[in-house]
């Protein structure tokens, strides 16, 4: 390769200057990658939140699939990011994934507070990012595109009781989006209600939810560097 001063000369040329990337390619899990502490954060340019109810529910059936079956692994998908420094990446693909797994953990958390456990809600809140002690504001692990980051943050993110999420939802002039965010949980907060009725089934199922997501529900980390 050229030295960089003769990059910088064919750039003040108008010469096209190819830039060089790194790209990594490894076995992840889809919690693994939410525990990492950099941001990952969607690109405004990237569609809004589209999951309807069928991709919710194939994402609770790869995670009924591991509970049920007994299996250690199962595959949902590639998760590719551009990792331009180490405090922040940009998902290029797999944003729905993500962010309907995070609206998981948030109904977990709402479950955990319903079954009267605390420390439960607490160790999943740290899922959501990491707090500021001068601001008491979270920085947030995920961050979607300009049009739903907001409204993910203030309903997903934060806690909210599910009779406030189930009045919003009732709101005729949601966005598309919106609305599909709050049905995902209603969704799921309905699954994890028929799965753990009682302080004891939760107390049981609860940790090995977010053990499927850590350990068993892999992913593909495909991570460009530029």
């Amino acid at each position: 390769r050229d030295p960089p001063d003769a990059d910088r000369a064919r750039a003040l040329r108008g010469d096209e200057v190819t830039m060089t990337s790194a790209v990594s390619t490894r076995i992840s899990t889809i919690g693994a990658l939410i525990r990492e502490p950099a941001l990952l954060a969607v690109p405004e340019f990237q569609r809004d939140y589209s999951w309807t109810l069928t991709e919710v529910e194939q994402l609770w059936d790869d995670v009924e699939l591991l509970r049920t079956e007994g299996r250690k692994e199962h595959f949902m998908g590639a998760i590719v990011l551009n990792a331009q420094d180490n405090d922040r990446k940009f998902v290029v693909d797999g944003q729905q994934r993500l962010a309907t797994t995070m609206t998981l953990l948030s109904t977990l958390r709402a479950k955990s507070r319903e079954h009267g456990d605390n420390e439960a809600a607490e160790e999943l809140q740290r899922r959501f990012g990491e707090k500021d002690l001068s601001t008491r504001k979270v920085r947030p692990k995920l961050q979607l595109n300009e049009h739903d980051d907001k409204f993910f943050q203030d309903w997903v993110v934060k806690e909210k009781a599910f009779s406030e999420i189930k009045g919003k939802l009732a709101e005729k002039h949601l966005p598309e989006s919106h609305r599909l965010i709050l049905r995902a949980f209603v969704f799921l907060h309905g699954k994890l209600s028929d799965l753990m009725p009682t302080q004891a089934k939760f107390a049981k199922t609860c940790p090995f939810i977010v053990d499927v997501l850590d350990k068993y529900l892999t992913i593909v980390k495909i991570e460009v560097t530029t």
